[in-house]
């Protein structure tokens, strides 16, 4: 497991939005009422499975190589910047 602390809000619904223009490698599990993070699950499972949370923290959990886990790193950070990019935006309007 390898986990990211950070302190920067975001709208978790924004993820959705911003996945599928980073990858198409994985896929969103959403449900504010059962958990208070958000799943990106892979399709491939040598990926591992991703949690992130409303401060931006996130959590790896799985993967089968390093590379993968690496790929994984940047595609949490790419939609989380993307995130905060939007909520910045959205602030100062």
């Amino acid at each position: 497991m390898f986990s990211h602390k950070d302190n920067q809000i975001i709208k978790l619904g924004d993820i959705t939005e911003f996945l599928s223009s980073v990858t198409n490698l994985y896929y969103v599990d959403y449900q504010p009422e059962l958990f208070p993070g958000c799943f990106l699950k892979p399709y491939d499972r040598g990926y591992p499975t991703i949690n992130v949370f409303y401060t931006s923290s996130f959590q790896l959990m799985g993967g089968k190589s390093f590379k993968k886990i690496e790929e994984s790193m940047g595609i949490a950070r790419q939609v989380i910047k993307l995130c905060q990019n939007k909520n910045k935006c959205t602030n100062s309007v």
